[in-house]
């Protein structure tokens, strides 16, 4: 995923980068705690986290990035 210049950023697509961030960390976290307390072996962990980071970032990339985008749109034409 490309990082943005912050000095590019409208407000709106500020609020949605940060956003984006929060709801990866939340949704990666909150998947791989789960399954750490079923998963007891190191080397199923670390497949474990490899896999979560792949759901998590396809879930982010492909769902989660349009949804903010379009919110950033409408936000736009809300000041407008």
């Amino acid at each position: 995923m490309k990082i943005p210049n912050a000095d590019s950023l409208d407000g709106a697509q500020k609020f949605v980068t940060i956003l984006n961030l929060i709801v990866f960390l939340v949704v990666f976290l909150g998947l791989y705690l789960i399954v750490r307390q079923y998963v007891h072996n190191l080397f199923l962990r670390i497949l474990c986290l490899a896999a979560d980071y792949f759901i998590t970032s396809l879930l982010v990339y492909c769902v989660i990035r349009p949804l903010s985008d379009k919110a950033a749109d409408a936000l736009r034409q809300m000041k407008k």
